[in-house]
Parts: C-alpha cells; sequence; structure tokens
C-alpha cells in the first residue's frame, strides 16, 4: 500500500520514508539512538505481525532487516508508535517515532534545513541528512550533532 502525505505543496510518499528511516537506523543515528525491547515494543510488533499477515507474502517480509519493517510499519500499522530511547542512558526516553511526527519532522527539516531537505528529495542523501530527519521526526528538534 502507498501511502502519501502532504508537506506544503509536495507530495511525499512511501520510498522517501523508507530510505530516510533505514539510512537513519542503519547509519545516521545509531551513534544516540536505543531501541529497547520493552513491553511496548512487543505489543508494537505484535500489531505490525497482524497487519503483515494480510500481505500477499508475509514470510518475505518477515526476512526484512529490521529498519525495513519499521519503516514498513510506520506506513502500513494504524497507530504505530515506537518508543525512541538514549544510547547512553537506556532508561531515558527522547520521543516516539509516529507516522504524524514523521511528517512534522518532514516539515521542520523543510522549513529549517533546506539543503537537507532538497538532498532528501533528490535521493541525494547521506547518514547525517537521515539523521537530521529521523531526529526531527522523533523529538522535535535537533539534540545531537
Amino acid at each position: 500500500m502507498e501511502k502519501n502525505f502532504k508537506i506544503s505543496t509536495l507530495v511525499a510518499g512511501a520510498q522517501l520514508v523508507e530510505h530516510t528511516i533505514v539510512t537513519a537506523l542503519e547509519g545516521g543515528s545509531n551513534y544516540w539512538y536505543w531501541i529497547k525491547c520493552d513491553e511496548h515494543w512487543f505489543e508494537v510488533a505484535k500489531r505490525y505481525d497482524k497487519a503483515i499477515a494480510q500481505n500477499e507474502d508475509p514470510i518475505r517480509e518477515h526476512h526484512n532487516p529490521l529498519s525495513i519493517r519499521i519503516s514498513n510499519a510506520l506506513l502500513n500499522v494504524e497507530g504505530f508508535e515506537m518508543n525512541v530511547y538514549d544510547l547512553d542512558n537506556c532508561n531515558e526516553r527522547l520521543g516516539v517515532l509516529t507516522f504524524e511526527g514523521f511528517k512534522k519532522g518532514c516539515e521542520l527539516c523543510q522549513q529549517n534545513f533546506p539543503d537537507i531537505w532538497g538532498n532528501i528529495l533528490r535521493e541525494d542523501h547521506d547518514a547525517g541528512d537521515a539523521d537530521v530527519l529521523f531526529q526531527l521526526a522523533v523529538m522535535g528538534e535537533l539534540k545531537f550533532s
């Protein structure tokens, strides 16, 4: 299912979400974030598994890397939210990744970091660019650099 959303006059799609989330989780943000396997995480995983069970090929989805599964859940699981913690203090929740938060992060990136936003739109972004958008999506501001 292709989920599109509007940011000002731009319509962004699932590919923008997946590429940014994967790049951030696999390299750009891994110096500051921690995803805890707590009760909340297991509840999110159960809802995700239920949603992909309706997929034509749920077995294939289970073999995707975690970063892709998270981006797919963000796009396809109604009300998806994932707690994000501080790597140096795993009990300090920094924020929550949600679809609404991701949209807001895109708007903040477009307004405050137009060069980075342009890189993301051209699919010419690097791990640092993805990190900026991920921080804006999770925390609404840049806390790490």
